[in-house]
């Protein structure tokens, strides 16, 4: 029980140290955020980083491109994005 209790402090600090970053170095696009995955998926020479919330059914339909655009940052592959 102290060894989990000991790894999920970790993960704790892990996943606040990724939100930091997340907010220090992405735009936040609020519910918007379904639309501009689309806009900086199809184009390809935008560097733009964002962050948002979406809906379950945009989520859905949004896999395919977030994917793509996470491979785009790699700082991000330690992480998993909830698409369910």
């Amino acid at each position: 029980v102290k060894e989990l209790k000991q790894k999920l402090i970790f993960q704790k600090k892990d996943l606040i140290k990724l939100r930091k970053f997340v907010e220090k170095n992405f735009e936040y696009v609020e519910k918007n955020f379904a639309n501009k995955v689309r806009e900086v998926y199809y184009d390809k020479k935008s560097e733009k980083s964002i962050y948002g919330s979406a809906t379950n059914e945009e989520k859905e339909e949004l896999k395919e491109f977030i994917f793509t655009l996470i491979n785009k940052h790699p700082e991000l592959s330690c992480c998993s994005v909830d698409l369910a």
